[in-house]
C-alpha cells in the first residue's frame, strides 16, 4: 500500500507539474484543431456518390479518439484535484451522484419502441434514446448559462 500511494502521488505530482506549466497546451490544441479540419475536410470533399466507408470510418474513428482523449481528461483532473482537500472529494463525490442522477433519468425516460422501421434491438434503442435526453439536457444547460452570465455581467457592469 505504501508503494502504491507512493507511486500514485509521484504521478500525480508529474501531472500537476505538466499543468502548470500548460504553455505547450495551447500548440496541442491547434494541431488537434487543424487534424480535426482536415479529417472533415476529407470527409465532406466528396461528392454524395462517391462518399464510401473509408472516409466515414476515418471521420467516426476521429470522433471516437476526440471522445475517447475528452472521457480521460475529464476523469483524470478531477481525481488529481481530490488529493488536494477534503472539499474536493465532497465535489468530486456529488458531481458523480448529479451525473449519476442524470443519466439514470434519461435511461427512465429512453423509450425501446422504434418510431420507424428500423433494424435495432430494443436496447440499442433505448440507449440511443438516452444519449440523445442527455445530449438535449446539456445543450439546455449550456444555453441556460451563457444567458444566465450574459445577464449577470450586464447587471454587474452598469
Amino acid at each position: 500500500n505504501g508503494r502504491c500511494f507512493n507511486l500514485i502521488s509521484r504521478l500525480i505530482g508529474i501531472i500537476q507539474k505538466i499543468i502548470s506549466e500548460m504553455k505547450g497546451l495551447k500548440y496541442i490544441l491547434y494541431v488537434l484543431l487543424v487534424a480535426s479540419l482536415v479529417v472533415a475536410i476529407y470527409f465532406y470533399m466528396a461528392t454524395p456518390q462517391s462518399v464510401n466507408d473509408v472516409r466515414l470510418d476515418v471521420l467516426l474513428g476521429w470522433a471516437y479518439a476526440l471522445i475517447a482523449v475528452a472521457i480521460v481528461v475529464a476523469l483524470i483532473f478531477p481525481l488529481i484535484n481530490i488529493f488536494k482537500s477534503g472539499k474536493s472529494i465532497l465535489k468530486f463525490v456529488v458531481g458523480l451522484i448529479v451525473v449519476g442522477v442524470v443519466v439514470f433519468g434519461a435511461y427512465t425516460l429512453a423509450s425501446p419502441e422504434a418510431l420507424a422501421t428500423v433494424e435495432a434491438t430494443p436496447g440499442e434503442l433505448k440507449l440511443t434514446d438516452t444519449v440523445l435526453y442527455i445530449a438535449y439536457l446539456m445543450v439546455a444547460v449550456s444555453v441556460l448559462a451563457l444567458l444566465g452570465t450574459s445577464l449577470v455581467n450586464s447587471i454587474k457592469n452598469r
